[in-house]
């Protein structure tokens, strides 16, 4: 339904659409891990105070930063 863009997300002033999209992914806000990659095509954004957040579920994967233009997801199908 997210890929088929019917579905609207809630913005939430601190962390943008964030929250409403793990909620909406089934991913455990407590899955967070912080990354610091100069190879990541957001290094510009990336900072100690700024770090890049990933979310993960077993099929999911969320990437955050703030004050970023875009959320990175990545699905992982066992099939393939």
């Amino acid at each position: 339904m997210i890929a088929a863009g019917a579905v609207t997300l809630d913005y939430d002033d601190r962390f943008g659409y964030l929250p409403d999209l793990l909620d909406r992914l089934d991913i455990r806000v407590d899955s967070q891990v912080l990354v610091f990659s100069k190879t990541s095509f957001q290094a510009d954004k990336i900072s100690p105070r700024h770090p890049r957040a990933i979310y993960f579920s077993n099929d999911v994967a969320v990437g955050f930063v703030r004050d970023a233009d875009v959320i990175e997801l990545a699905a992982f199908d066992a099939r393939h």
